[in-house]
């Protein structure tokens, strides 16, 4: 069985919500409060939330898909 991530069952929780809407967005989530940023752009939302989370380790989620980046090209 995989290990659960901190803040995924929350994410599962709020994708069933958003998924229609913002499908393709990113969700940056603190695991222990539940507060959470969204956007569009990876970068801007990781920098927001390390903003509005300071000193926490927070999960990022692309909403309607299993990871947020695919590597297509094998790295040597």
């Amino acid at each position: 069985m995989q290990k659960q991530l901190p803040g995924e069952k929350i994410y599962k929780r709020l994708s069933s919500r958003f998924k229609k809407r913002y499908k393709g967005s990113i969700i940056a989530i603190d695991p222990k409060t539940g507060h959470y940023i969204l956007g569009k752009d990876e970068l801007a939302v990781a920098l927001k939330a390390k903003r509005e989370f300071p000193g926490t380790h927070f999960s990022v989620f692309r909403i309607g898909y299993p990871t947020v980046h695919k590597f297509r090209k094998k790295c040597r």
